[in-house]
C-alpha cells in the first residue's frame, strides 16, 4: 500500500482501513455495487482498537457534515452509479456526496436503530450483490420503504447524530501485526501512478510516468511489463 503520509495521523489510519476493506472485498471476488463498496470501506475506516476491545460503527464526522450541507442524490439515480459514472469520478459531479451518502446508507442498514431485523438486512444486501442494482420495488418488498421514505429516514438518521456502534472483545492472544514502513522512491510512485493512468485514461497520459519508472527501475520485471503494455497500447 502506498499512501501520502503528509496528512494527520487519523486521516492516514482512515485511508489504510478504507483501502484494506476494498482489498478484502476484491480479494474474494464479490460483485459489489459502487455504493456498497464505498459504503463498507467508509464504515470500516472508522474502526477503533484498544488493548481489550474493537469498536465498529463510529461516526464519520466529515461525511456527516457533508450530508447536512448537501442534497442527497435521488436513490433512483444513486443505485445506478458505477465506477464509470461521473458522480464516482468527479468532485464537480457529486463524488463527495456519493461517498458520504454511501457511508450513511450502509451504516443505516448495518447498525442503524431503524427497525430492520437481521433477516431483512441479509436479504437486502444479498439482492445488492447478486443483481446489477437495487430498485424501489426491492425496498418496498423487503423493508416496506419507498425511495422518498428511505431518503427521509436517512436524513433523520444523519441529523440526529446518534450512531449505534458495536463493541467486540479482543482475544488476549491477539498480537500486533509487524508492519514495516519505508519511503517510496520516485520511480516506484511513477510506476504505480502510471499503471493507474494506463488503465483509466489514455496511453499519452501514462507515458511520462511509465517511461521514468522503467528507466529508474532497470531490474524490475513489473516496470518492464507495464512499459510493454504501454507500447502495445501505443501501437
Amino acid at each position: 500500500m502506498v499512501i501520502d503520509a503528509s496528512g494527520d495521523v487519523e486521516s492516514i489510519h482512515r485511508t489504510v482501513y478504507h483501502e484494506y476493506t476494498h482489498f478484502l472485498l476484491h480479494n474474494r471476488e464479490f460483485q459489489i455495487p459502487a455504493w456498497l463498496n464505498e459504503g463498507l470501506a467508509e464504515t470500516f475506516s472508522k474502526i477503533e482498537f484498544t488493548r481489550s476491545k474493537t469498536r465498529l460503527g463510529e461516526i464519520h464526522t466529515y461525511n456527516a457534515r457533508i450530508l447536512k450541507q448537501e442534497k442527497l442524490i435521488p436513490f433512483s439515480r444513486f443505485f445506478l452509479i458505477s465506477a464509470n459514472s461521473p458522480e464516482y469520478n468527479s468532485e464537480s459531479h457529486g463524488r463527495t456526496i456519493f461517498y458520504a451518502q454511501s457511508w450513511a446508507l450502509t451504516h443505516y442498514l448495518l447498525f442503524g436503530e431503524s427497525g430492520i431485523n437481521q433477516k431483512q438486512r441479509e436479504e437486502i444486501l444479498d439482492v445488492a450483490i447478486t443483481r446489477p442494482w437495487l430498485t424501489e420495488s426491492d425496498f418496498k418488498r423487503i423493508l416496506d420503504l419507498d425511495f422518498n421514505t428511505l431518503e427521509s429516514r436517512l436524513r433523520t438518521y444523519v441529523s440526529r447524530g446518534k450512531y449505534k456502534t458495536i463493541t467486540l472483545p479482543r482475544k488476549k492472544s491477539a498480537t500486533r501485526l509487524n508492519i514495516g514502513f519505508r519511503r517510496a522512491s520516485r520511480s516506484e510512485t511513477d510506476l504505480i501512478y502510471g499503471s493507474l493512468l494506463l488503465n483509466r485514461r489514455e496511453p499519452v497520459d501514462a507515458f511520462p510516468f511509465l517511461s521514468r519508472a522503467h528507466k529508474g527501475l532497470p531490474a524490475s520485471a513489473e516496470a518492464a511489463a507495464w512499459r510493454g503494455c504501454l507500447d502495445i497500447k501505443r501501437g
